[in-house]
């Protein structure tokens, strides 16, 4: 029962769009937009540098809270992977909104920061280092997809994580589908190129 809790938890406040609220309080229609994504690549195109840094946040504070709460009151590790999984889930298929939400990075990051800090940290180098190379956002995302499996098992953390690296690891994949069909036809948008 304690891992459906911990999920469902997880997912509830996972499933809150951020992106969304400050798009309605500005007017700005982000499904409608660029994108279409209710992510902080969107919202940043949509709404300027600083809203999209602040729903990155805050993106990631949806999987960092339920995975350090689980952890301070409970000693099973594995309950703390079910709320990351959780929170993570609730944003790709949020409950309040119609189960239409963002690709997930944001939250997977924030996430593994609560689950493991150093693993998280080697594999967010390696978005830095993508992002910088292609100058796509696209390709870091996928990047931390493949590095922080990679980066767990090379370390020998938990099992329970191993598992949820390698499942969130490919709905990344699978929720950036879209930007990897660009990627091979080569019409992936870059960092400031102008919408069109």
């Amino acid at each position: 029962m304690a891992p459906y809790l911990a999920f469902l938890s997880g997912y509830f406040l996972g499933a809150f769009s951020f992106a969304l609220l400050l798009a309605r309080l500005k007017g700005v229609d982000i499904r409608g937009s660029g994108s279409g994504n209710p992510g902080a690549t969107n919202a940043g195109r949509l709404m300027g540098r600083k809203i999209g840094t602040l729903v990155g946040f805050l993106d990631a504070a949806k999987g960092l809270i339920p995975v350090l709460a689980w952890l301070a009151i409970n000693d099973d590790y594995s309950l703390a992977v079910w709320a990351g999984l959780g929170a993570f889930c609730g944003h790709i298929w949020p409950i309040y909104f119609r189960f239409q939400g963002g690709k997930g990075l944001a939250t997977y990051v924030g996430a593994g920061l609560g689950l493991a800090p150093m693993s998280m940290l080697f594999a967010m180098l390696g978005f830095v280092a993508a992002v910088a190379l292609a100058r796509m956002m696209s390709v870091g995302s996928l990047a931390i997809g493949v590095l922080f499996p990679i980066i767990v098992w090379w370390r020998g953390e938990s099992e329970s994580l191993l598992y949820f690296s390698i499942v969130a690891g490919v709905l990344l994949f699978f929720t950036h589908r879209a930007n990897i069909k660009r990627l091979l036809d080569g019409e992936e948008r870059k960092l400031g190129s102008r919408s069109s």
